[in-house]
């Protein structure tokens, strides 16, 4: 273990509040927790051209968020926080939790490389929108690209 694993776990530590503060503020709550992984959620809505300004807004926060974070002044270079973006099914309790469906499954749609950094979206969450992308990967049949820093949302 490095001799400064208690510096670069209190780093990592003080991602969480930004990313959740952040992420609350563009309307997606906490679905679920564990450990340094936060899962967040947010309801489609029904009309399409809604659903596509959601997909939208939620793919910039996303990005300046993550961009945000990589300059982020005095932070070790080895502490990073990934994004995963999907849209996928859930049953959801009344109180608005997700317990069960495709989302609560990660195996089902998480890459296994997710750790590679930066901002992966699924083709789904992208139906409709374009941005530069740096690669792609899939998992099973979900296929993922890699946005490349600061990508521009727009429609397509």
């Amino acid at each position: 273990m490095p001799e400064d694993s208690d510096e670069l776990f209190g780093e990592v530590e003080s991602l969480v509040p930004i990313v959740s503060s952040v992420l609350s503020q563009a309307g997606l709550a906490t679905a679920m927790e564990a450990g340094m992984t936060v899962l967040f959620a947010v309801d489609r809505p029904a009309d399409p051209r809604d659903d596509l300004a959601l997909r939208r807004r939620v793919l910039r926060c996303v990005v300046e968020l993550s961009h945000r974070l990589e300059q982020r002044a005095g932070g070790d270079r080895r502490v990073r926080a990934d994004f995963c973006v999907h849209v996928t099914s859930a049953l959801v309790q009344p109180a608005g939790t997700p317990v069960d469906g495709d989302l609560m499954d990660f195996s089902s749609w998480v890459p296994e490389t997710a750790s590679a950094g930066g901002v992966l979206v699924s083709r789904a969450a992208l139906d409709g929108l374009s941005a530069a992308a740096d690669s792609s990967l899939a998992n099973g049949d979900i296929e993922f690209v890699s946005l490349a820093p600061g990508a521009m949302i727009a429609l397509a």
